[in-house]
């Protein structure tokens, strides 16, 4: 679900800024700390975009010497596109083992201060063998949080026996290069450049806040920052750091645009390692396609809400979930809750916001868009009963994501009915569906159901 942090961006674009209060820096350390003024300010738009102009080397460094496995950094290389870490892998064990760094699900590499998705590596090596291999880190990615040169590289290595058991788990290895000491690790170069960088690939800031909306147990929300593209795709960036000594992971999800929810349950979870930063990235263009917010009234954001969750090393929470709002200056911060009433009983109301065909040009299937509305007191979770769709009367396949509403609270369940079952009975065009049956189910949080209406919307 989660995009690389540096391909989004690559695609993302600045404008208006929200006020707020400066996040602290990092110190020299790598351990979070304030600067002498206390705050780190962002740069001024209108300023030149940071440029990768590498000149740090790097002294061949041990990362890994136990349980029969060494992995010795040999090197640094740049290309325009990426920095090349060259490493030398020595499987001494008598078992064939694989190494893996940089993967979905095992990844707590970092450059500068800052975690990334990049330095990914899959190698096999046999018993008693050795391999060279290398890791890739994108200039895009470094150039975006603000990143010129490389200080310093940590790397965790998974590395696995047969049929994937676990042999060992390395954890963040740190290698320093030739300007590590040197280097000013206060500074939050993603603040301080990411307006102008983002500005320099041609989209733009809608919201730019530096207040710090959480701090608990050492894990602090620093920044937010709500970027369009050219093709109106929109993504929320968090700047999350964690200033405890240990590594713990950030669950962010329950997404609600306008007040209306258009994710439900965890969007991602990130590790971040102690003293590090991680920039999140939510893409609310994927929860929620551009050309179907037109039917909400959600084409101009005013305020983006979500959960987040920090987890400790065994993923277990170490704060409840909380929720945090980003709201755009000026903006409206509604949604449109007009449409064909299909249902309002007992604190639900359900409305239809009509038919419309999938987003993917090459794609048959067409999607009714339901708005459900949660006036009780209780948490509610909406689905669609299975095998209870029928198009024109004619039994339906379909695919429908479940959506939890808060009370007082409403949300979008798209239901997407599959081309392939509506051209077997006949219907190849949106304009021929003259009415979807369908039940809807709604389930308190002890999952029982308190609503099942079967419901009728007619066709546009």
């Amino acid at each position: 679900m989660k995009k690389r942090f540096a391909i989004l961006l690559a695609a993302v674009m600045l404008l208006s800024a929200c006020s707020g209060t400066a996040p602290e820096g990092i110190s020299s350390s790598g351990q979070p700390g304030k600067s002498e003024s206390g705050t780190v300010s962002a740069r001024p738009s209108g300023g030149d975009p940071v440029q990768f102009d590498p000149s740090a080397t790097l002294e061949e460094t041990v990362l890994v010497d136990e349980s029969d496995v060494k992995i010795t950094a040999t090197g640094l290389k740049y290309t325009a596109y990426d920095v090349k870490l060259s490493l030398a892998i020595e499987n001494n064990s008598d078992q064939n083992l694989s190494f893996y760094s940089g993967t979905l699900g095992y990844s707590c590499n970092s450059v500068n201060g800052y975690m990334v998705d990049d330095g990914y590596l899959n190698a096999d090596i046999a018993a008693g063998k050795k391999s060279n291999e290398t890791v890739s880190f994108s200039v895009d990615e470094l150039t975006l949080l603000g990143i010129s040169d490389i200080a310093d590289i940590e790397l965790g290595f998974h590395i696995t026996a047969d049929r994937y058991n676990d042999y060992l788990l390395t954890g963040p290895r740190q290698l320093r290069t030739s300007i590590a000491d040197s280097y000013d690790y206060k500074a939050d170069t993603y603040r301080q450049s990411i307006v102008d960088n983002i500005s320099a690939l041609g989209s733009t800031v809608d919201c730019d806040s530096e207040e710090v909306v959480f701090d608990q147990k050492g894990i602090r929300v620093v920044s937010q920052t709500l970027v369009t593209n050219s093709s109106g795709k929109q993504a929320l960036l968090v700047e999350a750091e964690n200033t405890t000594s240990d590594t713990v992971y950030i669950a962010v999800g329950d997404v609600a645009l306008n007040g209306l929810s258009v994710q439900s349950g965890t969007w991602s979870t990130d590790w971040i390692s102690a003293g590090k930063r991680r920039i999140i990235t939510m893409n609310l263009s994927n929860m929620l396609d551009e050309s179907y917010q037109v039917a909400f009234g959600l084409e101009a954001l005013g305020q983006v809400t979500y959960t987040i969750e920090p987890k400790d090393s065994d993923r277990d929470t170490l704060v409840v979930p909380q929720s945090l709002t980003l709201t755009v200056p000026g903006g409206n911060a509604s949604y449109d809750p007009s449409g064909e009433e299909l249902y309002q009983e007992d604190g639900i109301h359900i409305v239809s916001k009509g038919l419309v065909p999938d987003s993917f040009e090459l794609s048959d299937d067409i999607h009714l868009l339901l708005l459900v509305e949660n006036s009780t007191n209780q948490v509610l979770d909406f689905d669609v009963d299975y095998d209870s769709i029928s198009v024109n009367g004619y039994m339906t396949d379909f695919i429908c994501y479940s959506r939890t509403v808060a009370p007082g609270g409403s949300g979008i369940l798209d239901v997407e009915l599959m081309g392939s079952s509506l051209e077997e009975n006949g219907i190849t065009e949106l304009e021929s569906i003259t009415e979807v049956e369908l039940t809807v189910e709604a389930k308190n949080d002890s999952y029982q159901t308190v609503a099942k209406p079967v419901v009728t919307a007619k066709g546009n």
